[in-house]
Formats: structure tokens, C-alpha cells, sequence
């Protein structure tokens, strides 16, 4: 009876904590200006901590963060050039899992980007990364795209695996000395 009762609770808590967290996803419109923090800027509301924050074609596609944000992914699915400031190069910080983009689009991140969970950035188009890259977490970078680090990055000491497409170092601290960087044989490493 013990047995039967505890399994009875662990399904219901299954069923009331599943729906929380599959993630809510929230379309960036920019129909009232740049702020990432007014809510009419999207069709969901702000997008959160447990969103998936979709950036397709838009009234406004500078975004302006406000503050520190954190969302569960980026998703860019157009060609539309997305730019990501805080006024400041890294001086705010968006804390994200994982970032998507479609072949030909180009998205400028000048905030520093904090890895909230291991890294899964499954880039096509180009992903320019201004501010720094922070966090305890590895990075995987998958996709025939481009990934290009230009920020001072040498505070970032975990682990950069390439499985597809370019990365690119564009300084001389792009990358922490400390860092490992792990190539597939169908990538390109860059120092500029």
C-alpha cells in the first residue's frame, strides 16, 4: 500500500512540474521600440528565464537589454541582422543555453553572453560575439556556420568543441590560454 501511495505522488508531482518546464516560446516583434524589457516588444510577453526567445522579421531588430537577462535559447529563423547592445560593449549580460540561427543571417551580441548550462549553438549564418563569453560551461558549436569571437573571452577557461562550420578568434584575447578548443575534421579554426 506504501509502494502504491508513493508512486501515486511521484505521478501527480510529474504531472504538475512537467508543464512548467518545457519551455514557453515568446516572438520578439519590436513594435514599440528596442527594449528587451517592454513587454509589447513581444507577442508573449518579456521573454524569461525558462523562454525560448524567437527573433524573426521584426519592426525593430536592435535590441537594446535593459539590464541582465536570461532566457533558455535564441532561436534567429531569418536574415534579418539582429544587434544586441546593452549601450556599452559588455556591459550587461544575457545568460543563455542554447542559440539557433538559418543560413544567411549575421547577429551581433555586444553584451557578454554567460553560459547557464553546456552550450548548444547550432549556428548557419554568422554569430558575432562582441561582449565576453562567461560561465563554468562548455561551449559546443554545431551548424555549417560562423561563430566569431571578438570580445576579451580570457576569462572563459572551459571547453570549445567545434563539430561543424568556422570559428573564428578575432583579437588576442579571443580565448582564454587556458581554454581547449576541440576541432572535428570538418571545421576551420581562424585567428585574425
Amino acid at each position: 500500500m506504501t509502494n502504491s501511495r508513493n508512486l501515486f505522488v511521484i505521478i501527480l508531482l510529474l504531472l504538475v512540474i512537467s508543464p512548467c518546464a518545457q519551455a514557453q516560446i515568446t516572438n520578439w516583434t519590436g513594435n514599440t521600440n528596442q527594449d528587451w524589457t517592454e513587454p509589447s516588444n513581444w507577442d508573449n510577453g518579456v521573454a524569461g528565464s525558462s523562454d525560448m526567445a524567437v527573433f524573426g522579421s521584426a519592426t525593430t531588430t536592435d535590441v537594446l537589454l535593459g539590464g541582465a537577462q536570461v532566457v533558455t535559447g535564441l532561436d534567429f529563423n531569418t536574415v534579418d541582422v539582429y544587434t544586441f547592445d546593452s549601450g556599452l560593449v559588455g556591459s550587461n549580460t544575457l545568460t543563455v543555453h542554447n542559440i539557433t540561427s538559418v543560413i544567411g543571417s549575421e547577429q551581433i551580441l555586444s553584451n557578454n553572453v554567460e553560459l547557464g548550462a553546456v552550450g548548444a549553438w547550432d549556428l548557419e549564418g554568422v554569430l558575432t560575439l562582441e561582449g565576453s563569453l562567461i560561465g563554468p560551461f562548455d561551449l559546443i558549436k554545431n551548424g555549417d556556420g560562423e561563430l566569431v569571437l571578438a570580445g576579451d573571452n580570457s576569462g572563459y577557461t572551459n571547453n570549445i568543441s567545434v563539430t561543424g562550420g568556422i570559428l573564428n578568434l578575432d583579437g588576442p584575447d579571443a580565448i582564454s590560454d587556458s581554454s581547449t578548443i576541440t576541432l572535428s575534421s570538418t571545421t576551420e579554426l581562424n585567428v585574425i
